[in-house]
């Protein structure tokens, strides 16, 4: 128990209650941009952080393409254009199309 305290206080939680609250908001947050506000505002690309891109996530925003940004990292790119997630990168030449349908 002590040992979760301190990685709470070291994340600058200091009270699990205020870490739940939050975890529990992001979660709220993602649920509302993703299933309310991208719909309603009729939304029709989606760029995220590399980190959040899955291929669950591109199938539940599907049809809607998901673009990433990425440093020139071969394994990366092989594995977004596994996923069907478009790629900007630091090298044009090795850009992925994003294509709206």
């Amino acid at each position: 128990h002590d040992h979760i305290q301190n990685e709470l206080r070291k994340a600058g939680y200091h009270s699990p209650s205020l870490h739940s609250l939050l975890f529990l908001t992001d979660k709220l947050y993602d649920f509302l941009m993703f299933y309310m506000f991208v719909p309603w505002m009729k939304i029709n690309m989606l760029e995220i952080r590399k980190d959040d891109v899955s291929e669950s996530y591109v199938r539940s925003v599907a049809p809607r393409p998901v673009l990433t940004w990425t440093v020139n990292d071969p394994t990366e790119k092989r594995f977004f254009k596994r996923i069907g997630c478009s790629v900007m990168t630091d090298v044009v030449s090795d850009a992925m199309p994003v294509v709206l349908s």
